[in-house]
């Protein structure tokens, strides 16, 4: 605790729902880590704001920009009050190559990131709905432990991939993050 409280004096900022903590497109100048609280992330998609993600406590955001020098990707709203470390590009570095625990815990964490990315590309590769459906669900089951027959082999799956979602269930289902 004595540890975090001088992070949080060093680095730390308080935040009230609803603050804009960046734009996607602006200019990449600091990252962040939630301490508490919860940040949305969001993308705009044809002048809409999608939530692509909503981050808590232990989890850091806004890094990309900094590593990669280009502007955001996505934006990020405080969704309820937070309290933030705010880390500029200098102290990143210095922490990065400092500590090699922060340095494997933020390769695995891009790690995890980018394997759901690849997740989602492949679900929307598929030519239909109903299998996208299938495999999100699958997919979903699989992350919970959930022991599934093999999905290449099994008969559920390739009969699930062709029956059609009833319209009333098409209506009421939500599938986004």
């Amino acid at each position: 605790m004595a540890g975090e409280d001088a992070l949080f004096q060093r680095f730390g900022k308080e935040f009230r729902r609803g603050d804009v903590l960046f734009a996607e497109g602006e200019p990449g100048k600091e990252m962040y880590v939630v301490q508490s609280g919860k940040v949305n992330i969001t993308k705009t998609v044809r002048e809409n704001a999608k939530i692509l993600a909503t981050l808590g406590a232990g989890e850091f955001f806004g890094e990309m920009s900094i590593l990669n020098n280009k502007p955001r990707s996505a934006g990020a709203v405080v969704a309820e009050d937070a309290k933030l470390l705010v880390i500029d590009p200098k102290t990143f570095e210095a922490m990065i190559r400092g500590n090699v625990e922060i340095a494997v815990r933020l390769i695995k964490k891009l790690s995890d990131r980018l394997q759901e990315a690849d997740e989602q590309i492949e679900n929307l590769l598929l030519r239909d709905p109903n299998s996208r459906v299938v495999h999100y669900l699958w997919q979903a089951a699989v992350k919970r432990g959930t022991r599934l027959p093999r999905r290449e082999s099994s008969r559920w799956f390739r009969r699930a991939c062709s029956c059609p979602i009833p319209a009333r269930c098409r209506n009421t289902w939500s599938f986004s993050r």
